[in-house]
């Protein structure tokens, strides 16, 4: 390590210590936070509407697609078509307003496999409102969600759906896998396990990611996917896990992640957009309809402490420091509005509440680093 990093090192560290035991308030915030979504609802007025137009069938694969390279929709759809299972399924794919050639593509599987295969289009609205659309078709037992560029192992189906069926199964996960030209380069693995009540505290050994999993379809009577939002996929540990009565995983990875440049996953972590603060107002949206649903426990107030530290932290750094400490304010304030149970948290968890009751920006900066650095390890 050269003279350089080492003298920045010891300055990360003493200005660490300071914001640590800074008595510092945050009491007035000159810039203040205006965006669309600070007031946006959850959900559509119309979004909890059934088209059920097929008969039932065991399993929906619900696949949104929008301005698609041919050789994902190729991947994608093939290891669909092509599973090895005795269930009934179907895959329906909805075009969220393609501008190319998509919507063709996959009309060509379509007329080869008319009885697996149904297409919806629509305006493009994001893949929310796609995943929603797809909800409302979905005349199933469970429902999966696939991504558009990623594929599936040929037994997928096989061997979730036999969890779920045979365990009488809510939810089931898998490991997955991350691709990058075609080479793994990661897995994130899960344990065989079987949980027959709700989750509870073990939810946080799980993905946040809708993706890699079943859902039996009754969980999604009363939740869509946040329209307008990003980070839509937090809706996971907040209800949707909240909802099942019974969760199981397989330690077999049975769903492939491709990673490239053009993920949404990767290039919404990067941005230098306000709009990293959806994340704040996703947070309260879900916690208020949390209450709504009587699911606002002891594992909800520790998912919201995660959520409002490292995720917080890390989606709103590359903003102005002016930005980050109004959004910060706003959080705090939203903290201190609701009553916490803090039963399950940890020392640090409740360190970085603390950070908020007395809005202490830096501290709580400080904090969410160390939290996310454990996340990471």
């Amino acid at each position: 390590m050269n003279k350089k990093n080492i003298v920045k090192k010891i300055v990360y560290y003493l200005s660490s210590v300071l914001a640590l035991f800074s008595n510092k308030k945050l009491n007035n915030v000159n810039f203040k936070i205006d965006t669309i979504l600070k007031n946006h609802p959850l959900f559509e007025k119309d979004t909890f509407n059934n088209n059920f137009v097929f008969e039932k069938v065991d399993l929906c694969c619900v696949v949104p697609f929008f301005n698609v390279k041919q050789e994902f929709i190729d991947d994608c759809l093939l290891s669909l078509i092509n599973q090895k299972t005795k269930y009934s399924y179907k895959i329906i794919c909805i075009n969220d307003g393609s501008i190319d050639n998509t919507k063709e593509k996959i009309q060509k599987y379509v007329d080869i496999y008319p009885n697996k295969i149904m297409m919806i289009s629509q305006e493009n609205g994001g893949i929310s409102r796609a995943r929603n659309k797809g909800i409302s078709y979905a005349n199933c037992d469970y429902i999966g969600f696939i991504d558009q560029d990623d594929w599936v192992d040929e037994l997928y189906i096989e061997k979730l759906l036999n969890i779920a069926k045979k365990n009488n199964i809510d939810i089931v996960k898998c490991t997955h896998s991350v691709y990058k030209n075609d080479k793994k380069i990661s897995t994130f693995a899960l344990k065989d396990d079987l949980i027959n009540h709700e989750i509870g505290i073990k939810i946080f050994e799980y993905s946040g990611m809708i993706w890699s999993g079943i859902y039996r379809r009754n969980i999604f009577d009363k939740i869509r996917f946040p329209i307008e939002y990003w980070y839509e996929d937090m809706i996971s540990r907040f209800l949707i896990y909240r909802m099942g009565n019974s969760f199981a995983s397989i330690s077999e990875s049975l769903y492939c992640k491709r990673k490239h440049e053009n993920n949404a996953s990767i290039t919404i972590w990067q941005k230098e957009n306000v709009k990293c603060i959806d994340h704040l107002y996703l947070v309260e949206n879900l916690t208020f309809y949390s209450m709504d649903l009587n699911k606002f426990d002891k594992v909800t107030c520790k998912n919201l402490m995660n959520e409002l530290g490292a995720f917080f932290l890390w989606r709103i750094k590359n903003l102005p420091k002016k930005i980050q400490k109004s959004a910060f304010y706003e959080a705090s304030e939203f903290i201190n509005k609701i009553k916490i149970d803090i039963s399950l948290f940890s020392k640090l968890e409740l360190q970085i509440y603390d950070s908020y009751i007395n809005k202490k920006f830096k501290k709580w900066k400080y904090l969410s680093w160390k939290q996310w650095s454990i996340i990471k390890e």
